[in-house]
């Protein structure tokens, strides 16, 4: 797996020296780096979070680890469920949608997305949405075709249901 690591300082460091070890790691680059990281890594100028997303798609990075605190908030790494929503909405012929997240053994949490459609959507068309508008690890790992989201008597979804429901499938 190729891996970027984000940072130049003794955390970032020790972080290199523990992802070189790993027999999994085909190639580990990192941003901005320093001398003591580049003897594990091959430092690359990254100066913004938009050349670091272009950079990680180029290269097929399958992880990056931020060191430092500060990228984490400008990045917004967080699969907020409303713009997971808002994307699979775009579709045509999804006329409702509702995203929970599901306990994952290894990744501590998954997206479940809960559509409701005017006609059958193929799952390879919702991806491929999802793909061209979020980042990769935010997009639904599943997606659940229902004829109505559970409401309550106020209209509101409730996502409790939802979560009980995307718990019946998992893994």
């Amino acid at each position: 797996m190729k891996v970027l690591l984000i940072g130049s300082g003794g955390r970032e460091h020790a972080l290199a020296w523990k992802l070189s070890a790993s027999p999994r790691l085909t190639r580990l680059y990192a941003s901005p780096g320093s001398d003591a990281i580049a003897a594990l890594a091959q430092c690359q100028a990254l100066p913004d979070p938009e050349a670091i997303a272009a950079f990680a798609r180029r290269e097929g990075i399958g992880l990056v680890v931020v060191g430092p605190e500060a990228p984490l908030v400008a990045m917004d790494c967080g699969a907020a469920p409303r713009g997971i929503e808002e994307v699979v909405l775009r579709h045509p012929a999804v006329t409702e949608c509702s995203v929970v997240g599901r306990p994952h053994p290894e990744w501590g949490e998954e997206v479940v997305a809960f559509v409701v459609c005017s006609r059958s959507v193929p799952v390879p068309e919702l991806d491929a949405l999802c793909l061209a508008n979020i980042a990769r690890f935010k997009r639904p790992r599943q997606y659940r075709f229902v004829a109505a989201l559970p409401k309550n008597n106020y209209g509101k979804v409730l996502k409790t249901e939802l979560r009980r429901m995307a718990g019946d499938v998992a893994k």
